[in-house]
């Protein structure tokens, strides 16, 4: 699950006041470590949103629980740079199936439904 879904999986401001609402621990903990996210997207990386941010590791949490919460999930050649080059540790991926001769080795989600992924965190951190 790369930034390419993650970022479609944001959380906004006022999303966030109605998780925060339910007055769980887990809640009010996420309210403070994602309102701080929101101020430094809003800063520093701006998204398509105002007021927004992605939390990157609840939505492959949130795909354990419900795998339709990815969106465009494709059967790619993926492989990860070790070389101790200036690209060691990128994942790269063969998107167009350019070398005919690599099989698919990995599901690679590039989207996800937003609201499902918000009712699916609302959900969780609710109970919690």
């Amino acid at each position: 699950v790369p930034l390419d879904a993650t970022h479609h999986a944001y959380v906004t401001g006022s999303e966030l006041e109605k998780i925060k609402a339910s007055g769980s621990r887990a809640a009010l903990a996420t309210y403070e470590l994602v309102k701080g996210r929101i101020k430094g997207y809003s800063a520093w990386q701006k998204m398509e949103v105002e007021d927004a941010a992605p939390i990157h590791d609840a939505l492959c949490i949130a795909y354990l629980l419900d795998s339709s919460v990815l969106k465009d999930v494709r059967e790619i050649p993926v492989d990860v740079d070790f070389s101790g080059g200036p690209c060691d540790g990128m994942t790269i991926c063969d998107v167009d199936g350019r070398n005919k001769k690599r099989k698919p080795n990995c599901s690679f989600a590039f989207s996800a439904d937003r609201e499902k992924f918000v009712d699916i965190l609302t959900r969780v951190l609710s109970r919690a």
